[in-house]
């Protein structure tokens, strides 16, 4: 991915997707080169034959699901609780933006970010259980977590607008703890723009791009904290990551973007592919099925086309992005929360139009042939639909609410809809504000529970946290 140009009021972590195609010739962070942007996805371990299957955010196993409630015997949902944002944020010209960036569930806790903290809430009755205050701002997390519930946090150390992002922690989730912390290196440290933190097996990642300097790169070992390496690859200016079953590097060398895989124990890395020239952007929505996203159109900031990459960094599959699929890859949205792979499918939805509502499509990562597609029956109005999760071979997938319907959770499989929650019928507040198609924090669905939370910048008041639960 790229580097967007710095914004007037440097954020530490720029949700915003811009009003139109950057100034290419301020967005660089190298001069005369493009920059680099991985992701990281999480899970763990050891890169093998054949890619395992991936453990997004977005699909909620039965280990990390919460305590089950009483049996439900309606799919009507209603508010179960909620968690409001600051009352009171200042927003002058030299006020940081504040953030809570984060979203992860547990068999004992639903976790998420807060402005200058990371807390832990009970998932039935959003009683909070645990709270970790920081130095400062969230500025980037691992977007999942690993089998044994561990998260990586990298978070500025103060609270002022000129504070950089050059502290990063641990986090056990199970214990509601700090495991370790850790300081970056200062002289090339970052307010958080294009960050990205990732966990995978035993180790934890972090990289991040520079301004005029080579920028970050550091992987240390999740139980130890013990430093794994400290820069970008040799010939190369900055990675991303991103993690899962497998760790995913994705770095900037020598005008090119090369992916690959990081041994989960030892953090060497080893590469499988290198994006063709002319490739501005790159984005990686998933790790095991290994999917990339690409932009090679200098006139626009989202991805232009997805690949499904073999073990050996061959090319299996292409689907076209931009305006045939939301993706949720941006400029400045580097998660790709519009695209769920898990085992061999990769599910994406259509954009809605005025007069056509959104389609999802499965695809099979291997030959790119759609598998099935799910288009929500004519009503009163058109409706958006997007995956949220992947989970026992059916998709999860979430219609916002509109002026006159409620939103609506639903479980696909083989084209054919399963209603799982429904609000009730009219614009629902507050969801309506907390979600779209870019999904910018993980939404879970578990035992009934549909939980959200709102990562961007706050300001005055409105719901940071929630959970929708049918009766």
């Amino acid at each position: 991915m790229q580097y967007p140009p710095p914004p007037q009021h440097p954020p530490y972590q720029q949700r915003m997707s811009p009003a139109g195609p950057p100034d290419r010739t301020k967005r660089s962070i190298w001069p005369a080169v493009s920059v680099l942007t991985a992701l990281v996805l999480i899970g763990a371990g050891l890169l093998i034959a054949t890619w395992p299957d991936d453990s997004p955010a977005r699909a909620a196993d039965a280990k990390s699901s919460p305590t089950p409630s009483p049996q439900r015997t309606s799919t009507v949902g209603d508010v179960a609780w909620q968690v409001d944002a600051p009352a009171s944020v200042p927003a002058g010209i030299t006020d940081r933006q504040v953030t809570g960036e984060g979203a992860w569930l547990t068999s004992r806790s639903y976790v998420t970010g807060a402005p200058d903290a990371v807390k832990g809430y009970a998932p039935d009755t959003g009683k909070e259980l645990w709270n970790i205050p920081l130095a400062g701002n969230i500025c980037a997390v691992s977007r999942t977590q690993t089998t044994t519930g561990h998260v990586a946090v990298a978070y500025a150390n103060g609270r002022k607008l000129a504070s950089r992002c050059t502290e990063m922690a641990v986090i056990d989730l199970n214990r509601g703890a700090v495991a370790w912390q850790t300081s970056l290196p200062k002289e090339r440290s970052t307010r958080g723009l294009r960050m990205s933190v990732a966990v995978s097996g035993d180790i934890a990642a972090v990289g991040w791009p520079g301004q005029g300097i080579p920028g970050g790169s550091a992987g240390y070992k999740i139980s130890t904290g013990e430093q794994l390496w400290s820069k970008p690859p040799s010939g190369c200016a900055a990675d991303e990551h991103a993690g899962g079953a497998v760790l995913v590097t994705v770095s900037m060398c020598g005008g090119r973007y090369k992916a690959g895989t990081r041994n989960a124990r030892t953090g060497k890395i080893n590469w499988h592919f290198t994006a063709p020239r002319g490739t501005s952007d790159v984005w990686i929505p998933s790790t095991a099925p290994l999917i990339l996203a690409l932009n090679d159109n200098p006139d626009r900031s989202e991805a232009s086309r997805l690949v499904s990459l073999s073990p050996k960094g061959e090319v299996q599959a292409t689907w076209k992005a931009g305006r045939t699929y939301v993706t949720g890859c941006g400029y400045t949205r580097p998660d790709c929360g519009g695209v769920v792979a898990r085992g061999s499918t990769l599910y994406l939805a259509t954009p809605e139009t005025s007069d056509t509502s959104s389609t999802i499509k499965a695809f099979d990562t291997r030959t790119g042939r759609a598998t099935w597609s799910y288009t929500p029956p004519v009503r009163e109005v058109t409706r958006t639909l997007f995956p949220i999760q992947a989970q026992d071979g059916a998709l999860i997938a979430y219609m916002p609410p509109t002026q006159v319907r409620g939103g609506e959770v639903h479980q696909i499989s083989g084209g054919k809809s399963k209603l799982l929650m429904r609000r009730e019928d009219g614009f629902s507040p507050p969801e309506a504000d907390m979600i779209d198609t870019h999904i910018d924090a993980p939404v879970y669905f578990a035992d009934g529970r549909l939980f959200l939370h709102d990562s961007g910048e706050y300001r005055g008041g409105g719901t940071m946290t929630m959970a929708l639960a049918a009766e």
